[in-house]
């Protein structure tokens, strides 16, 4: 079973919740797949973030996290807004994603997505609200319904090197 088929299982055995977050958790040949669920009903999920590792060790460099983040980019369109490459941060092999553009609300608040790679072959997605008159940062739930969930854990994991 391919990984977005059994996080969309394990959801869907859930059912309906709130209040105590769970971690939806898949396993396959390569890469293991993390999701926390701040709550779920029968169309969607609140998530906190998600999070890909390799099973393998991997080292991988400049480039490879250059590729890595464009079959992302290319793979994931269906978020709320696209996903590119904003920064490379060499000597610690790391690639930034993030929104562009971000969304901005009428109150001037920014919404945005960001996914982490990283050269050891992990992935971290989170999406981020900015306050532009207290200029700070907060965490943002991933809104999505369990197909967009199912899709994004195979899609991931098609993506990765």
């Amino acid at each position: 079973m391919d990984l977005g088929r059994q996080a969309a299982s394990r959801l869907k055995s859930w059912g309906s919740f709130s209040g105590d977050p769970r971690i939806l958790a898949v396993t396959g040949d390569r890469f293991a797949i993390a999701a926390e669920v701040r709550a779920a009903d029968s169309l969607g999920c609140s998530l906190a973030e998600v999070r890909l590792r390799s099973l393998q060790s991997l080292q991988l460099g400049l480039e490879q996290l250059r590729n890595w983040g464009a079959r992302l980019s290319k793979r994931i369109r269906y978020l709320l807004e696209a996903l590119e490459t904003l920064e490379v941060d060499e000597a610690a092999g790391r690639l930034l994603l993030r929104s562009s553009p971000p969304e901005t609300k009428p109150d001037g608040a920014v919404f945005y997505y960001e996914v982490l790679l990283e050269g050891s072959g992990q992935l971290l997605l989170r999406r981020y609200r900015f306050d532009p008159t207290t200029r700070e940062r907060a965490d943002e739930p991933i809104v999505c319904t369990r197909e967009l969930v199912e899709k994004m854990f195979d899609d991931l994991a098609a993506s990765a090197p």
